[in-house]
C-alpha cells in the first residue's frame, strides 16, 4: 500500500465517520424536532382547552353578572316602592294622629261639658236638699212649738 493510499483510506474513513456523525446528528435533530413539535401540539391543545374553559367560565360569569344587575335593579325598584310606601304611611300616620288627637280633644271637651252639667245638677240637688232640710227643720220646729 502506498502512503497516498493509506492517506486516502484515512480521509475516506474520516469522511465516513463525519457522514455517520452527521446522520446521527440529523436523526437526533429530527427526533428533537419531532419531540418539540409534539410538545408544541400538546401545549396548543392544552391552551385551546384552557381557552374554551375560560370562554365558558367567562360566559357563565357574564350571565351571573347580568342576573345580579337585574336583581339589583329589581331591588332598587322595590326599595323605591317601599320608600314611597313608607312616606305615604308617615303621611297617613300624621293624618290619623291628627284625627285621633281631634277626636280625643272633642271627647275631652264633651266630658268636661258633661262634668260641668253634672256638677250643676249636683249643686241643684244639694241646694234642693238644703232647702228640704230647712223645710224639715221648720216643720219640726213648727211641730214642736205649742200653739
Amino acid at each position: 500500500m502506498s502512503p497516498s493510499g493509506g492517506k486516502q483510506n484515512e480521509v475516506a474513513l474520516q469522511l465516513q465517520q463525519a457522514m455517520e456523525q452527521m446522520d446521527h446528528e440529523e436523526a437526533a435533530a429530527r427526533e428533537e424536532h419531532t419531540r418539540l413539535a409534539s410538545e408544541l401540539a400538546l401545549r396548543q391543545q392544552s391552551d385551546l382547552r384552557e381557552r374554551k374553559r375560560l370562554h365558558v367560565e367567562n360566559a357563565e360569569l357574564a350571565s351571573e353578572l347580568e342576573a345580579l344587575r337585574l336583581s339589583s335593579k329589581a331591588l332598587v325598584e322595590e326599595v323605591a316602592v317601599l320608600r314611597q310606601g313608607s312616606e305615604q304611611a308617615r303621611g297617613s300616620e300624621g293624618v290619623l294622629k291628627a284625627h285621633w288627637e281631634d277626636q280625643l280633644e272633642a271627647a275631652a271637651l264633651a266630658l268636661q261639658a258633661k262634668e260641668l252639667h253634672w256638677q250643676r245638677e249636683l249643686e241643684d240637688v244639694q241646694a234642693r236638699a238644703a232647702e228640704a232640710e230647712q223645710a224639715v227643720s221648720q216643720l219640726r220646729r213648727g211641730a214642736e212649738e205649742p200653739n
